[in-house]
């Protein structure tokens, strides 16, 4: 958001601080509220959106944005023509047919082709045919390079031009069908699907883990690790769909366009004889590989988890946010939920204590969350550990059938399960806490006690849980002192009332 005036707006400031700058991600919500709040006090401010087409929910953003064109000028910019239900005021549209275009097209292909000895004439006709069929979309023009690369003739090239494909979902459509032909079927569906929906880039390395883990046995085999998988990735999945930076080492899809075209109707249509690359499929396919992986570690070694199991830290940092993606949808026949189970059941088990080594969820900054020498005396308890992810499923289960210490406070920074839940404004498992006789008064974690947690995050609902269930309105403790205190310094006037209502001390 641009604007004339200098320095950051005070709500802004307040939010990048209180989520400790920056290091955690605030809520959808609250990044609203702030838009709509800079926008109300600015005078003039413009609000650009690039490549709204690559945005899966698009219709929500222009919904919410359309409440604030009274005070923002906003300019979004797509490859596709923009709804004018949304308020749209101006558009202008770029037509692809033009001479700047054209010579882009034959500056991108002479360099693409450099080092093929072709004729002016064929260089010629090459750029003219793929201009006109690129119908302004650069991508399909460089998926068409990686065909006519390998033509060794001009009679090769001609008859690959007079068989290109029309659109870029007939590019992707005929580049599955080559994966369904290979012998890499299995890899390549399983690589798609971590491409598609693993939270953070791929390095070589862990793609290489990856598949070596046997989904069916589960089970991860070291053996069976690739030694080629660097110079032969393109073996498994052509160039079309992935690409490999060879200088950083990263496996990415090759464009935006593939995931759109995997998850959306067609390219699902096409793949369904072999599996259907959706949401859910591919949150519990990532999921159960990550726990599959970490349940290896099974002594008490201390691993050099980042050289030789380069995964281990994706699957200790996310294995939980993909299960909450599946969160909703968690049957009891679930393959996630199982393996779950079986790392968090015994917390004395080397498989549960590394995990927490390799990534301890409840610390904000990256130097802290990995201590391979952490002592297990200060490894919390499971369920501690999914109060801090909001994995309420999980930890139901664990309570219904005795496997958990609803107020076991051991070594969790930010206290027992019930701060924790507080803590990250997670209503539902503060009740189920609550309904399991979580103790409202217990002492101990940086805030001191969960109404403290609850009143600096701002959760009113939650303060007011509290608050009904017994909670000590004026106890001291924590980083504030009380809760009181925390709620009046992060400006939460609502708690503040709340907490006076109750016959909170104003001073001590």
């Amino acid at each position: 958001m641009a604007t004339r005036t200098e320095g950051v707006h005070p709500a802004l400031h307040a939010l990048y601080t209180r989520y400790k700058q920056g290091s955690m991600e605030p809520t959808t919500k609250e990044l609203s509220a702030i838009i709509a709040t800079v926008a109300k006090d600015l005078n003039s401010a413009f609000l650009v959106l690039d490549a709204m087409d690559e945005c899966s929910k698009a219709d929500d953003v222009f919904r919410h944005l359309a409440l604030l064109k009274d005070n923002l000028c906003i300019a979004v910019t797509s490859r596709y023509k923009a709804e004018s239900s949304y308020g749209v005021t101006l558009h202008i549209h770029l037509d692809y047919v033009n001479h700047g275009f054209h010579q882009d097209v034959g500056r991108y292909l002479q360099e693409k082709l450099s080092h093929r000895k072709l004729k002016p004439e064929l260089l010629t006709e090459i750029v003219n045919c793929l201009t006109e069929g690129a119908q302004g979309q650069f991508r399909w023009v460089d998926c068409q390079v990686n065909v006519l690369q390998q033509c060794a003739t001009p009679k090769a090239f001609r008859d690959a031009l007079k068989k290109l494909p029309k659109t870029l979902e007939e590019t992707y459509t005929a580049a599955i069908d080559r994966l369904k032909q290979s012998e890499h079927l299995d890899d390549g569906v399983q690589l798609l699907m971590w491409l598609a929906y693993a939270f953070k880039p791929l390095s070589i390395a862990q793609v290489t883990e990856i598949l070596a883990v046997d989904l069916v046995a589960q089970t991860f085999d070291p053996d069976a690790r690739s030694l080629e998988l660097e110079n032969r990735s393109y073996d498994i999945l052509d160039s079309t769909l992935i690409t490999v930076n060879p200088r950083e080492k990263v496996v990415q899809l090759a464009h935006n366009s593939v995931k759109e075209f995997l998850t959306q109707i067609q390219g699902q249509s096409h793949l369904s004889k072999l599996v259907e690359i959706n949401e859910h499929l591919a949150h519990s396919t990532i999921c159960q590989t990550c726990l599959i992986y970490l349940l290896q570690f099974d002594s008490l070694q201390v691993y050099a988890f980042k050289d030789e199991y380069p995964l281990a830290r994706y699957a200790a940092e996310f294995w939980p946010v993909h299960m909450k993606s599946l969160q909703n949808g968690l049957s009891e026949k679930e393959k996630a939920k199982d393996l779950a189970l079986a790392l968090l059941k015994d917390s004395s088990k080397p498989h549960y204590v590394n995990s927490i080594k390799i990534h301890a969820p409840d610390h904000t900054y990256d130097i802290q969350n990995y201590n391979p020498y952490l002592n297990p005396t200060n490894i919390s308890s499971p369920l501690y550990y999914l109060a801090c992810h909001g994995l309420q499923s999980i930890a139901e289960y664990l309570l219904l059938e005795n496997m958990a210490d609803v107020n076991d406070a051991k070594g969790g920074r930010l206290g027992t399960a019930l701060h924790a839940a507080a803590y990250r404004e997670n209503i539902e498992f503060v009740q189920i806490l609550l309904e399991h006789k979580a103790d409202v008064k217990a002492q101990g974690g940086c805030y001191g006690n969960a109404l403290q947690a609850a009143a600096f995050v701002g959760s009113k609902v939650i303060v007011q849980m509290l608050l009904d269930h017994k909670a000590d309105v004026d106890v001291q403790g924590g980083e504030y002192g009380s809760a009181l205190h925390a709620a009046s310094i992060h400006g939460h006037e609502d708690i503040v009332q709340l907490l006076l209502e109750h016959q909170a001390l104003q001073f001590h």
